[in-house]
């Protein structure tokens, strides 16, 4: 059940209390133009890098629409080539296991971009599954071929 903003809680300090994880409901009206009223694509003292950030969106979908696109024309009939089970079949399961980001970062390291490590720093989590998946599916090759 929730209570209303304002009504006493069952913690021991009440809304707006520094204590308190909630707010006083007059302090939030007093400052709603200053709270709600921003844009959300400035946050101040954050430099969120918009164009930046679109452009690696842009490259991200371009990367995936490339391998899509690659795995779809040639996945038949490179079964038997190098292309086909490993290359291909690689892509198409880093897409499945969602790890296509932590994969274009990883892609991307090497160019010394601050805002990769910077993204590789922040995410650990992401970066660390996509490798463990890659190493497992890397060590696990020869089961590749078998699975199509």
């Amino acid at each position: 059940m929730t209570q209303p903003f304002d009504e006493p809680s069952a913690t021991w300090a009440p809304p707006g209390h520094y204590y308190s994880p909630l707010p006083a409901a007059a302090e939030v009206t007093a400052d709603a133009d200053r709270i709600f009223g921003r844009d959300p694509l400035r946050v101040p003292g954050v430099d969120l890098r918009v164009p930046a950030q679109l452009q690696f969106l842009k490259d991200l979908a371009t990367l995936d629409t490339s391998l899509r696109l690659i795995s779809a024309l040639h996945g038949k009939e490179t079964r038997d080539l190098f292309w086909g089970p490993f290359v291909l079949d690689y892509f198409d399961e880093v897409r499945a296991a969602g790890h296509m980001e932590a994969l274009a970062y990883d892609v991307r390291r090497a160019t010394g971009d601050p805002e990769v490590a910077a993204w590789q720093a922040r995410n650990p989590q992401k970066v660390n599954a996509f490798r463990d998946w890659s190493e497992r599916w890397s060590v696990n090759w020869s089961e590749v071929a078998q699975r199509k």
